[in-house]
């Protein structure tokens, strides 16, 4: 490279415009992300951004009686642990 001169990297990012709707599941939520990593993945993307909050969705998740469960700490730990550990490096 000459002086002056500056390199570009290209990379292609997934910007997701995130569907918040009522789940059932963490398998529901977790169907519903790998859906749009799909996506970006038949458009060649190099990285996926999803909204800051997307994990919000988790707290319409009930318990058997339909009552929200109280915290998304966990579920949301659990689903990056378990998703993203079999996906690693999509």
């Amino acid at each position: 490279m000459l002086e002056g001169e500056r390199s570009t990297l290209k990379m292609r990012v997934s910007a997701v415009q995130y569907h918040l709707h009522t789940i059932h599941s963490l398998e529901e939520f977790a169907a519903q992300v790998e859906h749009y990593v799909k996506i970006a993945q038949e458009f060649e993307a190099d990285f996926v951004l999803f909204p800051e909050l997307f994990t919000t969705q988790l707290m319409s998740i009930g318990d058997d009686n339909g009552k929200a469960l109280p915290t998304t700490r966990k579920l949301t730990a659990a689903f990056f642990k378990g998703w993203l550990s079999r996906r690693a490096c999509i």
